[in-house]
């Protein structure tokens, strides 16, 4: 690997900079504008020569802008409408997935997870083995540092989780909450206690890879303002119009790019006739070219749109309460009535499959119906 620096000038890691701010002022989600300029900043102020205690290495400088210039081509493809970055703008922004998301469980793993003044008792290690339980409390004389364990908030959430199973979108629900661990290896001998705090911390690990942490109650309710339409959309925020050279000076273009530009006369130019087309004698096709959807999986962005993006953002998120008075942990998952997902994909084909598979389905039968239905709108 060399270790020579990087050959990009720093002009042009201002404008990369400033094309990924420029795309966060056009999202739709006003969270989402400030949240993603805020991570995209912290993310090019962790790589300054004043932040970085060695210098880095070619090979990780192109990484870290190869991946940037993929980010600025979600942002743009997410403001053009596209479903896929979209939510994983969103998901970002609400803590579902990436840096947020690992904020949001910090509290989770705390050892008191219980307000001041409440008498909630000390999580109980239940689902660990005897041996196991023995080997926390004498960790010191083995040289193993103390073994993570579910404190009763999180284990709250993931038994609520486990229950409610909200859309697998970002991640798999967990399915069991217990840790099992054998009393003997394959040659019928004790555990090895090393190997035993190994299967502990991993199964700790698939706990908290699993878990949807709760949102603070104030985002959660605007959130599902959003999502119901109790607010109002503030709109998509049109892009600025592009300076451009002309013969009588520099003015603007009201298209927002240099309409005299011969790339810009080639994309709003009509499609030439085709050999079907000129052997019947028909007219060239009128096919409208938008610019930045290079995929053609661009979408108008409506207020309907939006409500729908946000409602599958907002299935996944809860919110957790102390109760006082019952001395528990109260989690409230995302719920909006008369909108819900297919839980998994696998479980709509492996219903609705097994429908199918018969020679005839009776018409009277509403719910084979509505599952032979999911199936063929899947396909």
């Amino acid at each position: 690997m060399s270790s020579s620096p990087s050959a990009i000038t720093p002009a042009a890691l201002r404008s990369l900079l400033r094309k990924l701010l420029r795309e966060c002022t056009y999202l739709p989600d006003p969270a989402a504008r400030s949240y993603i300029s805020t991570h995209v900043l912290s993310r090019f102020r962790d790589y300054h020569p004043n932040a970085v205690s060695l210098p880095v290495t070619k090979a990780r400088s192109d990484a870290i802008l190869s991946k940037a210039r993929q980010s600025l081509s979600a942002l743009k493809r997410a403001n053009d409408g596209e479903l896929k970055p979209l939510l994983k703008v969103l998901c970002l922004t609400y803590g579902r997935t990436g840096r947020r998301r690992r904020e949001l469980l910090k509290p989770l793993m705390e050892v008191s997870d219980a307000p001041t003044g409440s008498s909630e008792p000390t999580p109980a290690s239940g689902d660990v083995s005897a041996s196991m339980v023995s080997d926390r409390t004498a960790a010191h004389d083995t040289g193993v540092s103390r073994l993570p364990e579910l404190n009763k908030k999180l284990r709250a959430l993931l038994h609520s989780q486990m229950q409610q199973a909200p859309p697998e979108m970002t991640r798999i629900n967990p399915r069991n909450l217990t840790l099992r661990i054998p009393e003997q290896n394959t040659w019928m001998r004790p555990l090895p206690r090393k190997r035993m705090a190994n299967s502990t911390r991993d199964w700790y690990a698939a706990m908290l890879q699993r878990a949807l942490p709760p949102l603070p109650t104030t985002e959660w309710e605007r959130l599902r303002d959003l999502a119901t339409g109790r607010v109002t959309f503030e709109g998509v925020r049109h892009k600025r119009a592009q300076a451009c050279r002309t013969e009588s000076g520099t003015g603007l273009s009201p298209h927002g790019r240099c309409a005299s530009t011969s790339a810009d006369a080639a994309l709003h130019a009509p499609l030439p006739p085709g050999a079907l087309e000129r052997s019947l004698g028909l007219s060239p096709p009128l096919i409208k070219r938008k610019p930045n959807r290079d995929y053609g999986q661009g979408h108008n962005i409506s207020a309907r749109y939006m409500r729908r993006c946000w409602a599958q953002v907002f299935l996944q998120c809860p919110r957790m309460d102390w109760n006082r008075e019952w001395q528990k942990w109260e989690v409230e998952w995302g719920k909006i009535d008369g909108y819900e997902l297919p839980r998994r994909l696998a479980d709509i084909r492996t219903t609705a499959g097994a429908i199918l598979a018969q020679d005839e389905v009776s018409e009277d039968d509403d719910d084979l119906v509505s599952a032979k239905d999911a199936l063929t709108s899947v396909d």
